[in-house]
């Protein structure tokens, strides 16, 4: 637990100087909100994909890392296909993916 905190901690501190797209992917949908003040807080912004890949969620989670600066994937409550589809856009749109089996907005 504290490895990923440093590591998300890490991934965002990387860019002090500016503010960063965060993609969250998976999760509880109803803790958005607390994620999303988190985030502001810092000076980022976020935006969220449930991490379902069957109709249009694969394409739609592709779209989210051109749009981001960073993807942080849930391993824990996504599927299989999930993450893979998650590594796979963020490696093409060249930018880092940060995998954790879990983090709650007290930690991120």
């Amino acid at each position: 637990m504290v490895a990923e905190s440093i590591i998300v901690t890490y991934v965002i501190g990387m860019s002090t100087h500016r503010s960063l797209r965060i993609g969250w992917i998976g999760g509880i949908t109803r803790a958005e909100g607390r994620y999303a003040e988190v985030a502001h807080r810092m000076g980022h912004a976020i935006e969220f994909h449930t991490g379902h890949v069957n109709g249009n969620g694969s394409s739609a989670l592709w779209r989210l890392a051109g749009r981001v600066d960073v993807m942080i994937v849930l391993t824990d409550v996504n599927s299989h296909r999930g993450v893979l589809t998650a590594k796979e856009a963020a490696r093409s749109a060249g930018i880092p993916c940060v995998l954790l089996r879990t983090c709650g907005p007290s930690r991120f």
